[in-house]
């Protein structure tokens, strides 16, 4: 009887509550209830949590590998472009090393070459030395004593170089000195004579009056007033603007005082 008169209470209204609150249930979207399922969980489960680790872990030991590969390969280039740098600095080095030694080597083969020319024609050591400090001395060694080897002419008790070039007065004297010899010191007719057959046009002699005008002087110390004379008729002229301080002989036998920048041959005497 209780049952009966429960049932009885519900209404009509109540029935239709139930019936819409089942229509609402029937509404709901696909997945809706997958979703609430996550909610419910709260966060993604260890399994997976584990496999992207891992994953990650692999990638970044991938990406640590090629790098460390590119790095060798790197290293290894720069190795082998320093070798390469070295042994080409090595080679330049090398080669620069070489120039001076084939200098020295070829120097050397054209001292010993002179030093067996000089042996032939019997020019001293201290010619060669001028020839080789003064600019173009070589060239005039080698022309002039392979056309005509150097040779001292003996007369009396002293010996007789005529030279071929020309110079000035001052370098004729430090040529014969070069020699271990003077510009001529003429001290008799005869030794005058000889000297004029011997040349053609003027040479230099030794006589001089740079030191002071009209005061003459032998290289040699030779007194000028007691030795012998050979001037020209108008000489010694003395110009006082060209300054003709220097003494040459003529192929006439007859001498003249020049300016001593005038360039002519020289002779140079020694004793024998």
């Amino acid at each position: 009887m209780e049952l009966n008169n429960d049932y009885d209470q519900f209404s009509d209204s109540d029935c239709h509550q139930l019936e819409g609150g089942r229509g609402k249930q029937g509404k709901l979207k696909p997945g809706h209830g997958v979703q609430l399922a996550y909610l419910t969980q709260g966060r993604w489960s260890p399994l997976i949590v584990h496999i992207l680790l891992v994953l990650s872990i692999l990638l970044s030991l991938v990406i640590l590998c090629t790098a460390s590969v590119r790095f060798l390969q790197l290293f290894t280039e720069m190795k082998m472009s320093n070798a390469e740098i070295e042994m080409k600095l090595s080679e330049m080095k090398n080669n620069v090393t070489e120039i001076p030694e084939k200098v020295n080597n070829a120097l050397a083969e054209l001292r010993s070459e002179v030093s067996e020319l000089r042996e032939i024609a019997g020019i001293p050591e201290k010619l060669i030395r001028f020839l080789f400090e003064k600019p173009g001395g070589v060239p005039w060694l080698m022309k002039n004593t392979l056309q005509c080897p150097m040779q001292w002419i003996p007369f009396k008790e002293k010996l007789y170089y005529f030279a071929l070039h020309k110079a000035t007065w001052q370098e004729s004297e430090e040529f014969c000195q070069l020699m271990d010899a003077n510009l001529v010191v003429i001290n008799s007719s005869e030794e005058q004579v000889y000297i004029k057959w011997n040349i053609h046009d003027d040479h230099w002699i030794g006589l001089n009056d740079i030191a002071e005008e009209r005061k003459w002087d032998w290289v040699d110390g030779t007194d000028y007033a007691s030795n012998v004379k050979f001037w020209h008729t108008s000489q010694p002229s003395g110009h006082p603007v060209a300054e003709e301080d220097c003494v040459a002989t003529s192929g006439q036998g007859e001498w003249h005082d020049w300016p001593c920048d005038s360039l002519y041959s020289a002779i140079c005497e020694k004793a024998a």
